[in-house]
């Protein structure tokens, strides 16, 4: 958020000078903040954004669809996606927001690069998201070597509405597909990025609760190679 300053005030002003000035100061000041909530709504995500992985790259190197689990406790708009590239983690990358079902709801195409840290992607469309429902982000990783912090959901983690429980690092060895596979309760550096709902200028797409079959391949039993 844009820091507010207060103009500096000099004792050599007149009362009458003081008061307009001020008056005129507080006005544009509540004016611009009005403009700018309206034109740049909050947005929030789960996972702290300064945070750097307590393993940049994990030894393994195979294809793997690499995902966070997590609920909201009130409407909000899914906008985006945060993924943490470390220095050997090569794309394409393909982020996906999927329905606790696995039905895809919205998709984008990274364009970060190995090594480019915490990148943030626009997905193609903005999705209503539910309280009492849960959803899953992931991201494809089709090289392996991605970042990782084993333990992380040991127990559950909360940001404003945002919410994960235990074990909410998911993944597959079938990338592209939906992830349900956990390991160590290990955080794979994959994040929404959520807004209030009703505060952007796109129309949004509402999912209803499926009833359709999960994906037909089942996640391996392997699980990813243990963290060094």
């Amino acid at each position: 958020m844009p820091s507010h300053r207060t103009p500096s005030r000099s004792t050599r002003w007149r009362r009458t000078a003081f008061a307009s000035v001020l008056v005129t100061l507080i006005a544009g000041s509540a004016l611009w903040a009005f403009g700018t909530a309206t034109a740049h709504p909050e947005t929030i995500s789960l996972l702290p954004d300064d945070a750097v992985p307590a393993v940049l790259t994990d030894p393994d190197s195979r294809p793997v669809e690499l995902g966070l689990r997590f609920r909201t406790s009130e409407p909000v708009e899914a906008v985006a996606v945060q993924v943490y590239l470390g220095p050997d983690n090569h794309g394409p990358h393909l982020a996906t927001l999927w329905s606790g079902r696995g039905r895809p709801l919205a998709r984008v195409q990274l364009d970060g690069r190995a090594g480019d840290g915490l990148k943030v992607a626009k997905l193609d469309r903005t999705v209503r998201l539910e309280p009492g429902r849960s959803y899953v982000v992931s991201y494809t990783a089709p090289g392996g070597h991605y970042s990782t912090d084993e333990h992380f959901f040991d127990r559950p983690i909360s940001n404003g509405p945002l919410s994960a429980g235990e074990n909410a690092g998911v993944y597959s060895y079938q990338p592209g597909e939906f992830p349900r596979s956990t390991y160590r309760a290990t955080n794979y550096q994959v994040d929404v990025v959520v807004r209030p709902t009703g505060s952007g200028e796109e129309p949004t797409t509402s999912p209803t609760p499926s009833a359709s079959a999960p994906p037909s391949s089942a996640p391996p039993s392997v699980s990813p190679s243990p963290t060094t």
